[in-house]
């Protein structure tokens, strides 16, 4: 609840993880317009309710919403829709094939909440044994915080704000 050592805690601590996700797939987000309100928990220095809509590099959109105090088990939802599918969560759709007009379930288990990554700390520290850049490095990290950024000053200047990419 320490704004001074946690600064805006739903986006930097947890809008970060969908935004990084989002970057991987469609590219640099260029622009953020977003909204905030504190209605979950009413003592919370910080928005505990986010909305952000997105503009990538590529001319894409996205939104992505977080929300803390909700009344809701953990759960990060993702949707990604292009010219010839779309996925959502767990399930495919591909346009263009004849007779499928449903999801296709992939068969595979999407984890609700899994911070301990052990794939990504082995690369990490095999990065450092070998004096190797890792695939996602300090400027990739600050990026994703610099649309965090953008969005706390859209929030705060009721207006679009411009992500600061330039590292």
């Amino acid at each position: 609840m320490d704004t001074e050592k946690e600064g805006q805690l739903p986006i930097i601590g947890g809008a970060c993880h969908p935004l990084d996700l989002m970057r991987w797939l469609a590219g640099e987000i260029v622009e953020v317009s977003a909204y905030g309100v504190n209605k979950n928990i009413p003592d919370a220095p910080w928005y505990d309710t986010v909305i952000a809509g997105l503009k990538f590099e590529s001319g894409a959109l996205g939104k992505c919403l977080v929300s803390c105090g909700a009344e809701i088990p953990y759960n990060l939802n993702f949707s990604y829709h292009g010219t010839r599918g779309s996925i959502h969560n767990n399930k495919l759709f591909i346009g263009g094939m004849p007779h499928i007009e449903e999801w296709s379930e992939l068969p595979i288990e999407i984890r609700a909440e899994d911070h301990t990554c052990p794939q990504e700390l082995d690369h990490f520290l095999t990065c450092i044994e070998r004096s190797e850049t890792p695939l996602i490095d300090a400027v990739d990290g600050a990026r994703s915080v610099a649309v965090c950024c953008a969005i706390i000053e859209s929030i705060e200047n009721n207006r679009p704000a411009t992500v600061f990419l330039d590292f």
